[in-house]
């Protein structure tokens, strides 16, 4: 799976486990097909869902092994969709940011409860330098392992 996008909370708003996240993904995709990735370190889990669409491509979105971040390989408007299903996990009031940060760090938007995928869209387009070096930085040091 080459990851294009990930969404990610650096205040550990998102945390979910691999049964959380397979239950959540399976309901709001029903048509989802759960799939188990096991890395060298047999116990340490890495789940995913690879999700057919008719009429588009499929994509899978993936669970971290620590459970605090999601990558996809989706296009832009797979992601902006897992993106809005990412947030609707997190609780309104919770306190910490979740993000949404493609795999070059091109493109970022900070997620807020109740976001359309317009809003989401728009925010993507229009973050400051300064965030994207924030975006990058955290990719080079998380994508890599």
């Amino acid at each position: 799976m080459d990851v294009t996008a990930c969404i990610y909370s650096p205040d550990g708003a998102l945390r979910l486990t691999p049964d959380a996240f397979l239950d959540a993904a399976l309901r709001w995709w029903p048509e989802a097909v759960a799939v188990d990735v096991r890395r060298r370190v047999p116990r340490s889990r890495r789940v995913g869902v690879r999700v057919g669409e008719v009429g588009r491509s499929s994509f899978q979105v993936r669970l971290s092994r620590d459970g605090t971040e999601l990558v996809t390989d989706g296009d832009h408007v797979q992601q902006i969709w897992v993106a809005l299903w990412a947030r609707a996990l997190v609780p309104y009031d919770a306190p910490g940011r979740v993000v949404l940060v493609n795999a070059d760090a091109s493109e970022a938007a900070l997620l807020t409860p109740g976001m359309t995928a317009a809003e989401v869209w728009s925010a993507w387009r229009g973050q400051t330098q300064e965030w994207q070096r924030f975006a990058r930085g955290w990719l080079s040091g998380t994508l890599a392992g």
